[in-house]
């Protein structure tokens, strides 16, 4: 049986009349509360300590990669090459097979 995970509460919420500092976030906000476990708040905070941002501005430039990749469609160059490599294969040890008879003499 697995063991309970612990988990955190996270309150995110941004109040620009208090200046949040990022104008992309100065806009309506919601306050929200995110259950995560320990070890990911954990992360959170240290990554943005590390980087000089809030855990919301963290979460809030990640959502907002996610938003533009949502509509993202590949080129029709990499569309065409797709899938070429049956997955039955390890393509890196391949590229060294490759390498090795490459420069073997």
């Amino acid at each position: 049986m697995h063991e309970p995970v612990p988990y955190n509460i996270v309150v995110i919420a941004i109040h620009p009349e208090r200046g949040g500092g990022d104008a992309r976030m100065e806009q309506e906000t919601t306050k929200v509360t995110v259950r995560l476990p320990k070890q990911d708040v954990e992360f959170a905070k240290a990554y943005a300590k590390a980087h000089g941002m809030s855990v919301t501005e963290v979460i809030d430039r990640h959502l907002r990669r996610l938003r533009a990749l949502e509509g993202h469609v590949p080129s029709a160059e990499l569309e065409a090459i797709t899938g070429l490599i049956p997955p039955d294969v390890d393509p890196v040890k391949v590229y060294h097979d490759h390498l090795h008879h490459k420069h073997q003499s």
